[in-house]
């Protein structure tokens, strides 16, 4: 996952969390001034496809714009809980597929 965060740095995009699941990724992200989210994805697909040889992605992402009104700590903490609900671990720190800037391990 350094590559996830590697490209969102050199594109510019800021990435407080991500969570890879068994058939899919949730990753919480914001644009810096200049920062382009398309071309992240983009050359992080490449990356990633690159890494184990075979491609890896559906032609196009599904986003989710979160409100104003929702916090992004309760963005973050929605998206590391996924493998609780998912029933894959008891606790989200147990998923050693997810990474959060505010959370320690």
């Amino acid at each position: 996952m350094a590559a996830l965060r590697a490209t969102a740095a050199r594109c510019g995009i800021r990435l407080p969390a991500f969570c890879l699941m068994p058939d899919h990724l949730y990753v919480v992200c914001s644009g810096a001034p200049g920062g382009d989210v398309a071309l992240w994805l983009s050359r992080f697909k490449s990356a990633a496809s690159r890494r184990v040889g075979q491609a890896l992605w559906q032609g196009s992402y599904w986003d989710r714009h979160a409100r104003r009104s929702t916090g992004a700590i309760t963005v973050v903490e929605y998206t590391l809980a996924n493998p609780e609900r998912r029933g894959l671990r008891s606790l989200w720190t147990d998923w050693p597929w997810n990474w959060s800037e505010w959370h320690a391990r």
